[in-house]
């Protein structure tokens, strides 16, 4: 039992220690990030109605959603871009003078809308505005093939981290001579139990841009538009030197 232990033990010893070598390298950290722009905006709202009649309530938020199918269809948003939660019923209540008043019944139904074209974004919001849908919880641009941009950007980290490599060895008269580790992950002890790559695709989903005041002094408009998201990486390079 006792072998059996220090086998289990030495197994355990950081695996990462391995990664830098005992002959003279250096070890740096490459850096990228570019602008992408996302395919698709997926956009969830709470269509609700709240009446003392539960089953007045549930026509009402059937009619609505009806409604938002019609007015979503010129924006290329088919049954097949729209997919919703059950039904949810609540009964609420309200409390007066510490006395629980009955509000009624509020049915709701929580919506999923794919926009195919970012670029329709503001005038989906205008189309949920005028449909009567109050509660948008949130949009998040999608891009369909995270995998390929997130490769892209990795591969200009790599080069940014052999430049960077080549530069400070060239300050001590130094040439790189090989590659002896690549990692997504720093490679000290410290941090083996927290290992996260650090490939990301994120950013602001809309900015908000008005348009000019007309002659009449009328209130401006804002404007939803999708703005670029950011992908980044980093990798951690050990190079050996000449």
């Amino acid at each position: 039992m006792k072998k059996l232990i220090g086998f289990c033990l030495l197994l355990s010893q950081p695996v990462l220690a391995n990664v830098i070598p005992t002959e003279p390298h250096i070890y740096v950290e490459g850096y990228a990030e570019q602008l992408v722009y996302p395919d698709m905006v997926k956009t969830t709202v709470d269509i609700t109605e709240l009446d003392m009649d539960p089953e007045l309530a549930k026509q009402k938020v059937e009619q609505k959603a009806s409604d938002l199918l019609l007015a979503l269809q010129p924006l290329g948003i088919g049954k097949e871009q729209i997919s919703a939660s059950p039904l949810s019923i609540e009964v609420e209540h309200n409390y007066e003078n510490k006395k629980k008043i009955l509000q009624g019944t509020r049915v709701g139904w929580t919506v999923e809308i794919t926009l195919p074209e970012p670029a329709k974004y503001s005038r989906l919001m205008d189309v949920l505005v005028k449909s009567g849908i109050n509660d948008i919880l949130n949009s998040v641009g999608v891009i369909k093939d995270q995998r390929a941009i997130k490769k892209q950007v990795a591969m200009l980290a790599l080069k940014e981290a052999r430049q960077k490599a080549e530069d400070m060895a060239a300050t001590q008269g130094k040439k790189i001579k090989d590659v002896y580790s690549i990692s997504e992950f720093k490679t000290r002890s410290d941090d083996q139990y927290s290992l996260t790559p650090t490939q990301s695709i994120d950013g602001a989903l809309s900015n908000i841009s008005y348009d000019a005041v007309s002659v009449s002094g009328a209130r401006r408009q804002a404007v939803f538009e999708i703005s670029a998201m950011k992908a980044s990486a980093v990798v951690y390079v050990v190079y050996t030197l000449k």
